[in-house]
């Protein structure tokens, strides 16, 4: 459908001096042509991000290591502080930190969804389309 799109757009281009009367000059042409191959590679881009698929092994072993890291962190720092308190707090904050960064990479692990937080795919394109328009 992108690459209809794209051809519709180019030939709408091409009309343009019996839609408005008058002809644009040559390099407006090729600027507006221009702008809708940007569009074609850039959803090409997108198409390649989503089919490309991540190994799921390497996924595996990566969260394996950070909740065995984290779990076997509190052992370590209570010898080394002397404090409970200060351990606790350190142990706290390490972990708030790894397992918030684990759960930002699982939510950009699918960027192109329906969830609120998913790259608007449709108001790129209008924009897009809005630019070439103008």
């Amino acid at each position: 459908a992108p690459t209809m799109f794209a051809q519709v757009l180019r030939e709408t281009i091409m009309k343009h001096p019996e839609a408005l009367g008058y002809t644009l000059h040559a390099n407006e042409y090729r600027d507006l042509c221009h702008f809708v191959t940007d569009f074609n590679k850039a959803f090409h881009g997108f198409r390649v991000l989503i089919f490309t698929p991540y190994p799921f092994p390497l996924v595996q072993m990566t969260r394996m290591f950070l909740f065995f890291w984290v779990y076997s962190l509190p052992l370590v720092l209570i010898l080394q502080l002397e404090s409970l308190t200060d351990t606790v707090l350190i142990v706290f904050l390490i972990t708030f930190g790894f397992v918030g960064i684990e759960y930002v990479s699982m939510t950009l692990d699918d960027p192109f969804g329906c969830e609120t937080n998913d790259v608007d795919e449709m108001g790129m394109a209008e924009l897009v389309f809005e630019d070439i328009y103008l």
